[in-house]
Protein backbone atom coordinates (compact mmCIF):
# COMPACT_ATOMS: atom_id res chain seq x y z
CA UNK A 1 0.00 0.00 0.00
CA UNK A 2 1.06 3.20 -0.58
CA UNK A 3 -0.07 6.64 -0.12
CA UNK A 4 -1.18 8.90 -3.13
CA UNK A 5 -2.02 13.06 -2.93
CA UNK A 6 -5.64 14.03 -4.18
CA UNK A 7 -5.79 17.63 -5.58
CA UNK A 8 -7.13 18.24 -2.26
CA UNK A 9 -4.26 17.42 -0.22
CA UNK A 10 -5.51 14.21 0.96
CA UNK A 11 -3.41 11.13 1.71
CA UNK A 12 -5.37 8.14 -0.18
CA UNK A 13 -4.29 4.72 0.64
CA UNK A 14 -3.49 2.41 -3.01
CA UNK A 15 -2.86 -1.18 -2.90
CA UNK A 16 -0.55 -1.71 -6.12
CA UNK A 17 0.90 -5.36 -6.84
CA UNK A 18 3.77 -5.18 -9.33
CA UNK A 19 4.72 -8.33 -11.91
CA UNK A 20 7.60 -8.28 -13.84
CA UNK A 21 8.15 -10.49 -17.08
CA UNK A 22 11.49 -10.37 -18.79
CA UNK A 23 11.87 -12.23 -21.87
CA UNK A 24 14.72 -14.59 -21.47
CA UNK A 25 15.32 -14.64 -25.25
CA UNK A 26 15.81 -10.63 -25.64
CA UNK A 27 19.40 -9.87 -24.26
CA UNK A 28 19.60 -6.36 -26.03
CA UNK A 29 19.96 -3.95 -23.49
CA UNK A 30 18.13 -0.32 -23.94
CA UNK A 31 20.01 2.66 -22.04
CA UNK A 32 17.44 5.17 -20.53
CA UNK A 33 19.22 8.85 -19.12
CA UNK A 34 22.61 7.49 -19.71
CA UNK A 35 22.76 4.26 -17.59
CA UNK A 36 20.78 1.20 -19.13
CA UNK A 37 18.31 -0.17 -16.63
CA UNK A 38 15.76 -2.33 -18.59
CA UNK A 39 15.65 -4.65 -21.58
CA UNK A 40 13.69 -3.76 -24.68
CA UNK A 41 10.44 -5.86 -24.63
CA UNK A 42 11.07 -6.31 -20.72
CA UNK A 43 6.91 -6.25 -19.51
CA UNK A 44 5.46 -4.83 -16.16
CA UNK A 45 1.95 -5.71 -14.91
CA UNK A 46 0.42 -3.09 -12.33
CA UNK A 47 -2.83 -3.40 -10.59
CA UNK A 48 -4.01 -0.63 -8.80
CA UNK A 49 -7.17 -0.89 -6.29
CA UNK A 50 -8.97 2.09 -5.58
CA UNK A 51 -11.63 1.88 -3.16
CA UNK A 52 -14.95 3.93 -4.05
CA UNK A 53 -14.74 6.12 -1.13
CA UNK A 54 -11.30 7.58 -2.80
CA UNK A 55 -13.18 7.84 -6.04
CA UNK A 56 -15.72 10.06 -3.90
CA UNK A 57 -18.77 7.81 -4.56
CA UNK A 58 -21.09 5.62 -2.33
CA UNK A 59 -20.62 1.54 -2.04
CA UNK A 60 -23.12 0.71 -4.79
CA UNK A 61 -22.15 -2.51 -6.40
CA UNK A 62 -22.86 -2.32 -10.07
CA UNK A 63 -23.47 1.56 -10.39
CA UNK A 64 -21.53 3.09 -13.59
CA UNK A 65 -19.03 5.56 -12.20
CA UNK A 66 -19.96 8.88 -12.90
CA UNK A 67 -16.74 11.13 -15.26
CA UNK A 68 -16.13 13.11 -12.24
CA UNK A 69 -14.54 9.68 -10.40
CA UNK A 70 -13.21 8.00 -13.20
CA UNK A 71 -10.87 10.73 -13.44
CA UNK A 72 -10.15 10.72 -10.29
CA UNK A 73 -9.34 7.15 -10.05
CA UNK A 74 -7.16 7.39 -13.24
CA UNK A 75 -5.21 10.13 -11.72
CA UNK A 76 -4.34 7.77 -8.52
CA UNK A 77 -3.42 4.77 -10.65
CA UNK A 78 -1.12 6.92 -12.89
CA UNK A 79 0.47 8.49 -9.80
CA UNK A 80 0.95 4.96 -7.77
CA UNK A 81 2.52 3.87 -11.39
CA UNK A 82 4.28 6.46 -11.77
CA UNK A 83 5.83 6.06 -8.38
CA UNK A 84 7.06 2.34 -9.45
CA UNK A 85 8.45 3.21 -12.98
CA UNK A 86 9.78 6.76 -12.24
CA UNK A 87 10.51 9.25 -14.89
CA UNK A 88 11.28 6.14 -17.60
CA UNK A 89 8.00 6.68 -19.81
CA UNK A 90 7.84 7.12 -23.38
CA UNK A 91 7.91 11.32 -23.77
CA UNK A 92 4.56 12.54 -23.65
CA UNK A 93 2.71 9.60 -22.49
CA UNK A 94 -0.13 10.66 -20.53
CA UNK A 95 -1.00 7.43 -18.17
CA UNK A 96 -4.13 9.31 -16.55
CA UNK A 97 -5.32 10.11 -20.19
CA UNK A 98 -4.82 6.96 -21.80
CA UNK A 99 -6.57 5.06 -18.60
CA UNK A 100 -9.65 7.82 -19.38
CA UNK A 101 -9.86 7.09 -22.64
CA UNK A 102 -10.05 3.44 -22.59
CA UNK A 103 -12.47 1.15 -23.36
CA UNK A 104 -12.74 -0.96 -19.74
CA UNK A 105 -13.05 2.82 -17.85
CA UNK A 106 -15.79 3.80 -20.46
CA UNK A 107 -17.57 0.54 -19.05
CA UNK A 108 -16.60 0.61 -15.31
CA UNK A 109 -18.80 -0.36 -12.96
CA UNK A 110 -18.43 -0.25 -9.21
CA UNK A 111 -17.24 -2.84 -7.25
CA UNK A 112 -18.42 -3.65 -3.04
CA UNK A 113 -15.51 -1.95 -2.15
CA UNK A 114 -14.04 -0.05 -5.39
CA UNK A 115 -12.59 -0.87 -8.62
CA UNK A 116 -9.07 -2.53 -9.83
CA UNK A 117 -7.06 -0.81 -12.91
CA UNK A 118 -4.70 -3.42 -14.16
CA UNK A 119 -2.26 -1.82 -16.38
CA UNK A 120 0.53 -3.67 -18.65
CA UNK A 121 3.89 -1.41 -19.47
CA UNK A 122 6.49 -2.46 -22.12
CA UNK A 123 9.69 -1.03 -22.34
CA UNK A 124 10.56 0.05 -26.07
CA UNK A 125 12.35 1.84 -27.99
CA UNK A 126 11.14 4.99 -30.24
CA UNK A 127 12.27 7.01 -32.68
CA UNK A 128 11.84 10.56 -33.05
CA UNK A 129 11.12 11.79 -36.45
CA UNK A 130 11.70 15.40 -35.16
CA UNK A 131 14.97 14.54 -33.26
CA UNK A 132 16.83 11.87 -35.46
CA UNK A 133 17.19 9.68 -32.45
CA UNK A 134 15.53 6.91 -30.56
CA UNK A 135 14.83 7.48 -26.66
CA UNK A 136 13.53 4.78 -24.51
CA UNK A 137 10.79 3.93 -21.85
CA UNK A 138 7.81 2.39 -20.74
CA UNK A 139 4.45 2.25 -22.49
CA UNK A 140 1.61 1.09 -22.01
CA UNK A 141 0.24 -2.26 -23.59
CA UNK A 142 -3.28 -3.25 -21.92
CA UNK A 143 -5.40 -1.92 -19.63
CA UNK A 144 -8.58 -3.44 -18.11
CA UNK A 145 -10.67 -2.82 -14.99
CA UNK A 146 -12.32 -5.22 -12.45
CA UNK A 147 -14.24 -4.44 -9.69
CA UNK A 148 -13.36 -6.12 -5.83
Amino acid sequence: TIYIDDEDGNKIPVTITETIYVDPNNTEISPMDLTPKYKIGETRTYSVKISNEAMGIPSLVGAYIPNVAKKKAAEIAAKAITSKVGSSLIPGLNIASVILSSAAMANALTGKDGIKITVVMKYKRTFLNHGGYYVYGWGTSTISISRY
